[in-house]
């Protein structure tokens, strides 16, 4: 039911619910978090459940970083994934976005990078979001970056 209210956009119902709720699963925080996250203009009220939160996996950290991402909240969202215990090909992305969609080529150039390094094997999102960097670059930037990648 509280799904159902957060996808019908009426997450102060579903808030609800959350709140008589005895006990609460990672299914419910994370649905609440992206609830609040969806309406960009409480992402503020999606961060601070995310900070309550008992047990935040890959999905929570996701999910508030992407949130923070898409209100323009980027020093926020990069402080939070360096703080992540656990990254996945999602999460990488999701800041990599983050920074190509407010203006920050470079970094997300240097996110591509590290990716790599730690391992992570790009998939088409990554990589379109990594080459849309690289096109906001200077043409010697770019160079280097379409070199390293092939």
């Amino acid at each position: 039911m509280m799904i159902g209210y957060i996808e019908n956009h009426m997450v102060e119902d579903a808030r609800t619910l959350f709140e008589e709720m005895p006990e609460r699963d990672n299914v419910s925080w994370n649905s609440m978090i992206t609830g609040y996250v969806q309406e960009r203009r409480r992402v503020h009220v999606a961060l601070k459940l995310f900070i309550v939160m008992p047990d935040k996996d890959v999905f929570s950290w996701t999910a508030i970083i992407t949130g923070l991402c898409r209100a323009s909240f980027v020093a926020d969202a990069w402080r939070l994934f360096k703080q992540m215990p656990v990254r996945n090909l999602i999460s990488w992305a999701s800041i990599m976005s983050g920074f190509q969609q407010n203006g920050f080529p470079v970094e997300t150039f240097c996110l591509f990078r590290e990716m790599l390094s730690a391992g992570v094997e790009p998939n088409s999102h990554s990589f379109t979001t990594a080459l849309s960097a690289a096109a906001d670059l200077s043409n010697e930037q770019a160079a280097l970056f379409t070199a390293s990648c092939i």
